[in-house]
């Protein structure tokens, strides 16, 4: 069976396994080079299986190899959401493997992105692929327990991981009060594992839609230049970019120097 036959099958598919990781809790992503229509490339992909066991088999060789993941079982009805979630976090596509064999797709094949091209620009949500694809490849690699933190791959990436925090806009959650008869917009905080204090926002609006269900949590957007002169409390550190998914952190002094950076002016 070809790539082209089993793609029909995919949409009626059970239930496929997908491999995510223990440290970003998102998909697994690798770079992986494909013979493509006759072409060789690299792309940015992630790993599915419609065995479970296979997708553990996999799973324990990445782990032996100090890649922390785990399968992820995304049943039927929520295949259509997962793939047109993977654009938000700028894979190029996904690898599957099947009975029939082991087939690649890029996402347009499968499932249409979202054109929000006739909106206008305030009505567009947030998204930022090129950031999450960054933050996924750094903190995939920076956690792990055998990472040298002194190599150049994990220079490079943290590199490029800034460069996108440093041309993004962010999403930064809210909750409105009412003192002294007058409204205002009050910042949400969070403690973090060493016991500091971090402000949460958010590089996609999926991605906060998520943390903030339908309570009374609304969000401002925000250009990161904006963020290193908001006024913070005493006790708050910094930001946690996507603290429901890589979950990174910047400390605002980090952010300021940044700033007053000519390299890194937005």
């Amino acid at each position: 069976m070809t790539a082209i036959e089993y793609a029909t099958k995919i949409p009626q598919l059970e239930e496929v396994f997908v491999i995510y990781s223990s440290l970003t809790r998102s998909p697994y992503v690798s770079c992986e080079e494909e013979d493509y229509k006759s072409e060789l490339n690299f792309f940015d992909e992630v790993i599915m299986y419609i065995k479970e066991d296979v997708a553990k088999s996999k799973a324990k060789e990445l782990e032996d190899a100090d890649i922390p993941v785990v399968v992820m079982k995304v049943p039927n009805d929520q295949l259509l959401l997962m793939f047109s979630e993977l654009y938000l976090f700028g894979v190029d596509g996904f690898r599957i493997h099947t009975e029939e064999g082991s087939f690649f797709y890029l996402l347009d094949e499968i499932v249409r992105r979202p054109d929000y091209s006739k909106l206008p620009e305030e009505k567009r949500p947030l998204e930022n692929p090129g950031l999450q694809l960054s933050m996924l490849y750094f903190m995939q690699e920076i956690r792990r327990k055998t990472v040298d933190k002194t190599s150049r791959k994990l220079h490079d990436l943290e590199e490029e991981m800034i460069a996108n925090v440093m041309r993004s806009k962010f999403l930064v959650p809210v909750k409105e009060t009412e003192r002294d008869g007058k409204k205002e917009a009050e910042l949400l905080m969070m403690k973090m594992n060493d016991d500091s204090v971090m402000i949460p926002i958010f590089s996609d609006a999926a991605i906060f839609s998520r943390f903030a269900g339908k309570g009374e949590i609304q969000a401002i957007i925000m250009p990161v230049d904006k963020l290193g002169t908001l006024k913070l409390p005493e006790n708050v550190t910094g930001f946690n970019i996507n603290p429901n998914g890589a979950s990174v952190p910047i400390r605002k002094e980090y952010l300021e120097k940044l700033l007053q950076t000519s390299t890194w002016k937005v």
